[in-house]
């Protein structure tokens, strides 16, 4: 009778008595019933800013899929990322771990084989996890626990988002875990036509002088900071160029997605999880972009305010708002506890189930961690955190780092804009903030050694020089002659662990690295047509390869150009960003 009536009566729940009863009968059943049949689907969403969405406040109508997806289920008004930059974002969802303990914190970097993740999770109890990630060659999102199993992968990876689509076919009589991440609100702001003139102001672009700002916003993956000057009069035209890639990508990508679940009969039974890595500074303090794009780190709310949304009519409410402060590393912990799984020990977010029911919880400060660069960072800015600690009313920032130990301290009631540091106007606050946060970083420390590398297998390793077998020295590589995709093969063996060197365009975008690599053989791809194409303009390519830690073993270096196609396909926004990501771009994306 008492669950009867709080249905009847119920504020947030919009659906019929019978099916709301349900929903609160489901929650008091035995996990397994809870569990039986349901899908996971999580969708990250690079660059997000929550206050561009419809649903979020924004005035423009940006994202009308998207609010009848938070409408359908619970939305998280003031869900905050763990990092600034991709690559920890990401891992700290999959997770459920903050970025200084799954460690990976910048590039280069890998999580710890056995780690336990969504995916491993989800399988252990029987979900496929097939791999349709772009990101998987890339060595900051291995040993994420997808399958390879998917044999259509490569044939739709090519289309885009497609790969999403034809994966949910594939899938749809198996109970799946299915992990993707959209990619088109990062830098270069480029809408398509007619998004473009969707939200910018008439005419922003006829100055000669703005003419030039828009030109960099539109064509640069990176713009650093002072290498265009930005000012207050530039926000409302760069707003609509961002504000235009979403309302993009919810009619192009958020509409097919939200049709397809629909038409295959998995919209009810599956939990769609729509997330972000981290925001995006808009002129907030004086520029764009985020660490990986200005090499301007900062914690600020515009940067780690992230959206989050979580529909699944068989398991949960619809149109119920949580109002209060949650973290992405909540997410997991979530997802099992919907499930009726237990959930790990080790996971240091909480599952979030309790406030979706409406219950009173008390407040739990959100984390956050980068470095100034992101995956762009120099090995001098890796030396340097910038660590947040964050409440519904203060906000303590800690620059840390060679030459800097400085503190800001924000009243988010009185100045939720983070412009004036409050730190000696109220010591007590910044003292007590202070030990909690150093606290934190304690807490947070890696429990066990973080793996680099993978060790050689088979014995001692060979000391003769590598040979490049492929590609020759000035070697030209066509679109459909290597089958959309770019490899690399040298001499020795299989189970050796080796160091490419690379060096890559020129210009701002020049960039010059190493990266270790199992086997004697690296594949990249396969391209869109329109991002190979983008390739092209960062040519020559060129790298060597020797056995890791055995210089003397370094092959000649090799250089090669990539041939763009006859129909010159033009770029858009996301073939700009992976253009140089064959071997380095890890922070925003490699197909």
């Amino acid at each position: 009778m008492v669950l009867i009536l709080f249905c009847r009566f119920c504020r947030f729940c919009r659906l019929p008595q019978g099916v709301g009863l349900a929903w609160l009968l489901a929650l008091a059943l035995p996990s397994a019933a809870v569990a039986e049949g349901l899908n996971v689907l999580l969708i990250t969403v690079d660059t997000f800013r929550p206050d561009r969405l419809s649903a979020y406040g924004c005035a423009r109508e940006t994202s009308p899929v998207l609010d009848r997806l938070a409408a359908d289920g619970v939305r998280f008004q003031n869900a905050m990322s763990s990092s600034s930059w991709t690559t920890p974002g990401l891992l700290s969802v999959l997770t459920g771990l903050w970025a200084p303990t799954h460690e990976v914190d910048v590039r280069g970097k890998r999580l710890r084989p056995g780690t336990p993740t969504m995916a491993t999770l989800l399988r252990a109890v029987g979900y496929a996890a097939p791999d349709i990630l772009y990101l998987s060659s890339i060595p900051n999102y291995q040993n994420l626990g997808l399958t390879a199993s998917y044999s259509d992968r490569d044939r739709y990876l090519p289309e885009g988002d497609q790969v999403l689509f034809k994966a949910l076919e594939a899938y749809q009589d198996s109970t799946f875990f299915i992990y993707y991440h959209y990619r088109n609100l990062h830098l270069p702001y480029n809408p398509s036509a007619p998004y473009d003139r969707m939200f910018t102001p008439e005419g922003f672009d006829r100055s000669e002088f703005v003419k030039d700002k828009v030109a960099t916003v539109r064509q640069n993956v990176t713009v650093p900071v002072g290498s265009v000057n930005l000012d207050a009069g530039d926000r409302a035209w760069i707003l609509g160029l961002y504000d235009g890639q979403v309302r993009e990508m919810d009619d192009t990508f958020f509409k097919a997605l939200y049709e397809t679940l629909k038409r295959l009969g998995l919209y009810e039974k599956t939990l769609v999880i729509v997330t972000a890595d981290h925001g995006e500074e808009l002129m907030d303090h004086g520029f764009i972009g985020h660490p990986s794009t200005s090499f301007k780190g900062s914690a600020y709310d515009e940067l780690v305010w992230i959206p989050l949304t979580m529909t699944c009519p068989a398991i949960l409410p619809g149109n119920r708002v949580v109002t209060q402060q949650v973290q992405n590393v909540d997410v997991l912990p979530t997802v099992l506890d919907l499930l009726g799984m237990p959930i790990p020990e080790h996971l240091q977010g909480r599952s979030l189930l309790p406030l979706i029911r409406g219950e009173t919880e008390s407040e739990v400060p959100a984390f956050t961690e980068t470095t100034p660069g992101g995956y762009q960072a120099t090995p001098e800015m890796m030396k340097t955190r910038i660590r947040a600690m964050r409440t519904s009313s203060w906000k303590l920032i800690h620059t840390h780092g060679p030459g800097v130990d400085a503190y800001e301290l924000f009243d988010l009631v009185r100045d939720p804009a983070e412009r004036v540091n409050a730190a000696k106007q109220h010591p007590k606050v910044l003292a007590r903030m202070k030990t909690d946060l150093h606290r934190w970083v304690l807490v947070s420390r890696p429990r066990t050694p973080q793996t680099a590398a993978v060790k050689p297998l088979g014995g001692p390793a060979p000391s003769a020089p590598v040979a490049v077998v492929f590609p020759a020295h000035e070697d030209t590589f066509r679109y459909e002659d290597v089958g959309k995709q770019v490899s690399v093969k040298w001499s020795g063996r299989a189970d050796v662990l080796y160091s490419l060197e690379y060096r890559v365009g020129a210009g701002n975008y020049h960039l010059e690295g190493a990266m270790a690599i199992q086997g004697n053989a690296s594949q990249y791809g396969p391209f869109t047509e329109e991002m190979w194409n983008m390739l092209a303009l960062y040519n020559p390519w060129t790298f060597r390869v020797m056995v890791d830690g055995r210089p003397e073993t370094a092959s000649p270096w090799v250089r090669f150009s990539i041939l763009p196609t006859a129909s010159g396909a033009r770029p858009g926004p996301w073939a700009l960003v992976q253009a140089g990501s064959i071997f380095w771009w890890g922070e925003a994306g490699l197909l």
